[in-house]
């Protein structure tokens, strides 16, 4: 088994990004991409089959007004993509590929508007889940209300 959980997240506008601070979240991408492909290939040759599961971000979905995020979003969307793929190329060698999508949620028990927010809506997770066969499977379809994430002031 293997789990893909790195991730990096630096809150920097679009416009202030230079290339060597954007190359530190596509570096991320290839140690993932090569790291992967290392374990899968223990994994076929052990004839065995596998799981490989990856974290990516609700962000990755949905994009999000309280903060910069721009440049995180574009590893972790290439994370899910290639989540996609793999749980396909790899399904003949019996070799599961799955991501998780966290965001920021609240119990539904919860009495109290999260920081900064204008309602009691509660924020929701969703989770991808795709199979060996690579069909994707959404296990929630709740997107954060926009609420879940308190305005930037203006200015």
């Amino acid at each position: 088994m293997l789990i893909n959980a790195a991730g990096i997240y630096i809150p920097k506008p679009f416009l202030e990004h230079d290339g060597a601070f954007y190359d530190s979240y596509l570096e991320l991408d290839r140690a993932i991409f090569f790291l992967t492909q290392t374990v899968v290939r223990g994994m076929v040759d052990q004839g065995r089959g596998g799981a490989i599961v990856n974290i990516g971000s609700m962000w990755a979905h949905q994009a999000v007004a309280a903060i910069p995020s721009s440049a995180y979003f574009v590893p972790k969307a290439g994370l899910h993509a290639l989540t996609h793929n793999l749980a396909i190329e790899l399904a003949p060698y019996q070799i599961h590929v799955k991501a998780v999508a966290p965001a920021v949620t609240l119990p539904p028990s919860t009495r109290v508007p999260f920081p900064g927010t204008r309602s009691r809506t509660t924020c929701a997770a969703s989770m991808h889940s795709i199979s060996s066969a690579g069909l994707a499977r959404r296990a929630t379809s709740h997107p954060p209300s926009p609420s879940c994430f308190p305005r930037r002031p203006a200015g």
